[in-house]
């Protein structure tokens, strides 16, 4: 019972929200271009059976929806996804890199009496035997820290970048009663 009901939240979690179903409407956020050029951020000003009207640099610009590629913003940012990711990753790379690369070091227990002693040594002072002064655990959690901090960096600014757009597929139009209504379709 327990396994179903995970495996609903998770199915639940990762289905397509509503608002892929929503319009197109005066004021959304897009991305245009004509076939093989550059895209363009701007505004949806008007959009009709045949032609789109943009706001862009100042100025409304009108383009054929005949070679119009067009992505709208998802306000799915996924920064905190990446985030979560690149820590992980970069936590458990960084904690195998630091235990496979440790090499014990070896140093006197006391520091302070050592540089003493080592420096009046024609006095015949011992600084004692020299101890391991670091320890494969210390090291190996240093570097899942230290993994964790870049990965969870990285995977940030990567996912801030990723998913802000999907593309529109713009099938059919359709004017009735005055309304028009249009029939699209969003690829991840």
């Amino acid at each position: 019972m327990k396994r179903r009901l995970l495996l609903g939240i998770l199915l639940l979690a990762h289905a397509p929200s509503p608002a892929h179903a929503q319009q197109l409407v005066g004021g959304d956020a897009i991305r245009v271009r004509a076939s093989e050029g550059r895209w363009t951020e701007a505004t949806l000003v008007r959009l009709t059976p045949d032609t789109l009207w943009y706001w862009s640099s100042s100025s409304v610009s009108a383009m054929s929806l005949d070679n119009v590629e067009l992505k709208r913003a998802t306000d799915r940012n996924h920064r905190w996804r990446g985030l979560g990711i690149g820590a992980l990753t970069g936590g458990a790379v960084g904690a195998l890199a630091a235990y496979n690369s440790f090499e014990p070091r070896f140093g006197y227990e006391d520091v302070g009496g050592a540089v003493i002693c080592l420096l009046f040594a024609i006095f015949g002072c011992d600084p004692g035997p020299q101890v391991q002064v670091n320890s494969r655990a210390e090291e190996t959690a240093g570097g899942a820290v230290l993994g964790a901090l870049t990965g969870g960096t990285a995977g940030y600014f990567v996912g801030k970048m990723l998913g802000r757009w999907e593309t529109v597929e713009l099938d059919q139009f359709m004017i009735g009663g005055g309304n028009l209504a249009v029939s699209f379709r969003i690829r991840r």
